[in-house]
């Protein structure tokens, strides 16, 4: 499935490497593995992060689930 991530943050996890940003489809900030993307490519597109995004916050809530 094709999707159009904005990037916020890359970080490693249980031996794994993650991308965490905001996917265009699904409308929400969502963790990507690594190892399942089988192709990416850079637009010529420019993104904010957004306002209210803090990368601490925003994992520290989904470690505790």
């Amino acid at each position: 499935m094709e999707r159009e991530l904005d990037s916020y943050q890359l970080f490693y996890s249980d031996g794994f490497w993650y991308v965490l940003g905001y996917c265009h489809l699904r409308d929400d900030i969502r963790t990507f593995a690594l190892d399942k993307i089988g192709f990416a490519k850079p637009l010529n597109k420019y993104f904010g992060v957004r306002r209210n995004f803090v990368f601490e916050s925003f994992m520290s809530a989904c470690w505790k689930k």
